[in-house]
């Protein structure tokens, strides 16, 4: 009874993972863990409500003659010679156009796209956690500082989340005398007499005994509250790239080769100059010999007249710097070579074959093994540290907040569309998270090569296993729908046990065996299969 509530939750975090874009985010957060050591990003419950378009009839006010009513009684009234009394009523109806249909127009209408769990990638520049803090758990606080407009504040005014202090009756009177170092980095500094348009500045603690604080513009303090989430943790994940012993900022890509790379720009900086100097040569004037010094400049074509009996030698002598040698293009290739050692990425992680390297199947499959040994590591960092963390947080978000029966669209094992049913009941209780490792990747013929040799090997060990095999070796050649390669040879995958489940109110009932279903229904074999996996 546990594998179908856990199945039904991966759909779910499935599902919101691709609705929100959670790969781009985790993009920025990785991208920001290689150069700065540490990503960081921020779980939340977000409801994305979003305006639309319908036609409908377009509708006026017309006045209409109805019977009057006695209003006490109910019964019409008449006047002394028993004729219905009238009376005019204004009511709305569809205008007509000229050629006798409605008249339609176009009318707003708010719906819900999406409601669920998000994350977003945060700058670690306006992240701040307590000093001796080596992980989120044990931080005795988190704080995190963001800018929102005043009518935003307004909102959240307005819904009770955040509340003015007493003694102040406007946002403007929180914010500091003195100049703004926002609006010097943004450039509003022409608005700074305008108060309505300035940023607010709001710093959001998390504390570890599960308090929200938020402080306005550093001198109000507008929110003190629980944690709002079932998990009580604070609200982030973290992305290491070198974890650091005993501290919570790692160490990024970029420290360990800084000084390098220092060094080769520099030298590629020196042969830029050089080839300029020698391409622009330098000369040596005689000034009284020439004519116009303002003809010294090279160009095509041009002329440098030189005055009285002077000799052209005499009067321009080119200074002779010389070229770089080749020790400055070999200690550039060394320096380089040292880099791809302490970095990891070298010609064939980029793609590259260099001189002198092992060209044969052999030997570039261990080296690429070796160099994809070093990002297996970081990314499986990554994914244990705060993949498994993000997982955590949003299953209990969406075991929150999912308050109403739900049908989910899921593409199944075979490429057929499936309808789950997906109920509050279905997805509670406490969950394990586990992230499927997926840093050491295989191309698609190593892929094709490493089922075969599995099928080859264990297909006459194990006959049973003949059918996942067979599947395995079909997907890696790229054969999404197996069905008709299967057919004839039953398989009973969790989709088709969870489905069976939930028409069933939760119970599994094992699918019909190859021949039982036929023969009840009175089907070929083929027909009674096919309906068995759909």
């Amino acid at each position: 009874e546990d594998v179908i509530p856990a199945k039904l939750m991966e759909i779910e975090l499935r599902r919101c993972a691709e609705q929100t874009n959670l790969f781009v985010e985790l993009i920025e957060a990785v991208k920001t863990s290689l150069k700065y050591g540490t990503g960081i990003v921020k779980n939340y419950y977000h409801e994305d409500i979003r305006k639309s378009y319908v036609m409908q009839p377009k509708m006026e006010e017309v006045p209409v003659e109805v019977p009057a009513v006695n209003e006490g009684t109910g019964q019409a009234l008449t006047d002394l010679g028993g004729r219905p009394q009238t009376t005019t009523e204004v009511q709305l109806q569809p205008v007509i156009g000229p050629d006798g249909q409605p008249v339609m127009e176009p009318v707003e209408q708010y719906y819900l796209a999406y409601a669920g769990p998000c994350s977003k990638w945060l700058d670690p520049f306006h992240f701040w956690v307590a000093p001796e803090a080596t992980d989120l758990d044990d931080a005795r606080y988190t704080i995190e500082r963001m800018y929102r407009d005043q009518s935003h504040i307004q909102q959240k005014l307005k819904e009770g989340v955040y509340r003015l202090p007493p003694g102040i009756t406007e946002i403007s009177e929180t914010f500091p005398e003195e100049e703004d170092v926002r609006e010097e980095e943004t450039g509003d500094g022409g608005q700074r007499n305008d108060s309505t348009r300035k940023p607010v500045e709001l710093l959001e603690f998390h504390t570890d005994d599960g308090r929200v604080v938020t402080v306005m513009n550093k001198s109000a303090v507008i929110r003190v509250a629980e944690n709002p989430y079932w998990h009580g943790e604070k609200p982030y994940a973290v992305f290491p790239d070198y974890l650091q012993e005993g501290e919570f900022f790692g160490i990024g890509e970029v420290e360990a080769i800084e000084g390098l790379q220092d060094l080769v720009n520099a030298l590629y900086n020196q042969r830029i100059d050089n080839v300029r100097i020698t391409m622009d040569a330098m000369f040596a004037v005689n000034s009284k010999a020439i004519e116009d010094e303002r003809h010294l400049v090279n160009r095509p074509g041009g002329v440098i007249r030189i005055l009285g009996a002077y000799l052209p030698s005499e009067a321009l002598q080119p200074i002779e710097l010389g070229d770089v040698t080749s020790s400055a293009f070999t200690e550039a290739e060394q320096l380089e070579r040292l880099i791809e050692r302490i970095s990891g990425v070298g010609g064939y992680q980029l793609g590259q074959v260099e001189e002198g390297q092992n060209r044969t199947a052999t030997g570039v499959s261990l080296i690429t093994e070796q160099g994809q040994s070093k990002f297996a590591l970081k990314v499986q960092l990554m994914e244990k540290v705060g993949l498994r963390r993000l997982a955590r947080q949003w299953g209990s978000l969406i075991q929150q907040f999912l308050d109403e029966e739900r049908t989910l669209r899921i593409q199944g094992p075979n490429g057929q569309w499936l309808f789950p049913t997906l109920t509050p009941e279905a997805i509670q209780g406490g969950l394990d998270y586990e992230i499927d490792v997926g840093s050491s990747t295989l191309t698609e013929q190593a892929a094709m090569e490493r089922s075969l040799l599995l099928f080859q090997t264990l297909q006459p060990a194990i006959p049973q296993a003949t059918i996942p095999l067979a599947k395995d070796v079909l997907e890696a050649h790229g054969i999404k729908d197996t069905l008709p390669y299967l057919m004839g040879m039953p398989q009973l995958d969790l989709m088709g046990q969870m489905m069976q489940a939930q028409q069933t109110g939760g119970t599994l009932i094992p699918l019909p065996a190859q021949g039982e279903g036929q023969e009840q229904q009175g089907q070929p074999a083929e027909q009674g299969q096919e309906q068995q996996y759909a």
